[in-house]
C-alpha cells in the first residue's frame, strides 16, 4: 500500500481508493473461500441457479465520506483613503486684474487630511463676451482645525468680474477623529 502524506488531498484520495480496491479483492477472495469444495460458482440467473448468490457484477458498495475543515484567516488592512465630508466658504473682490479669494475649509470628520477643488471664474471683457477661467487647488491639514487660504487669481485686464464658485470639493482622511 501507498504511503501518502495527509495534507496532500489528491494523495489522500489515492491512499484511500488504493485500500478500497485492496478491501474489495479481499472479499472476492473470502467468497471463493466459502464455496464449496469442487463446487462451481454460479451466479444467480433468471432461470435459478443451484445456489443463491447475488447477481454477477453487483459489487457490495461501501460509502466513504471524508470531511475535511478548512479554515482561512486573512487580515484587511484599514483603507488608506476614506473619504471625508468637508464644507468650503469663499469671499472673491476684484482688484484690477485679479480675483482675490479668502475662504475656509472645514471638516468635521476626520484630522490630519487633504484634498483638491477647481476655482471658476466668470468674468466679462470689454467686447461683452462671457469667459470662464478654471484653476485647480490642493489643501492638507496636520489636525482638526479649519483650513484658512488667501489666493489671487489672475483674470486680466479690461474684464468685469461676474462670478467665483468653487467646485471638485474632493477630500481624504488620514485618519479619523474619535467621537
Amino acid at each position: 500500500m501507498r504511503r501518502c502524506k495527509p495534507e496532500r488531498s489528491a494523495c489522500l484520495v489515492a491512499c484511500v481508493l488504493a485500500g478500497l480496491g485492496t478491501i474489495a479483492v479481499a472479499q472476492d477472495n473470502a467468497e471463493r473461500s466459502n464455496a464449496i469444495p469442487g463446487e462451481q460458482l454460479t451466479c444467480q440467473s433468471l432461470s435459478g441457479a443451484s445456489r443463491t448468490r447475488q447477481a454477477c457484477g453487483e459489487a457490495q458498495q461501501s460509502v466513504l465520506r471524508l470531511e475535511r475543515e478548512v479554515t482561512i484567516v486573512q487580515e484587511l488592512a484599514a483603507p488608506n483613503n476614506l473619504q471625508c465630508e468637508t464644507r468650503i466658504a469663499v469671499e472673491y473682490f476684484h482688484r484690477d486684474t485679479i480675483a482675490r479669494v479668502n475662504g475656509v475649509i472645514e471638516n468635521e470628520t476626520c484630522t490630519a487630511s487633504g484634498g483638491e477643488y477647481e476655482v471658476e471664474v466668470r468674468v466679462k471683457d470689454e467686447n461683452g463676451e462671457m469667459r470662464t477661467l478654471q484653476f485647480s487647488e490642493s489643501w492638507q491639514r496636520d489636525d482638526d482645525q479649519p483650513v484658512e487660504f488667501t489666493a489671487d487669481y489672475p483674470i486680466g485686464e479690461n474684464v468685469e468680474l461676474i462670478r467665483l464658485s468653487t467646485s471638485g470639493l474632493k477630500c481624504t482622511c488620514a485618519d479619523t477623529l474619535d467621537q
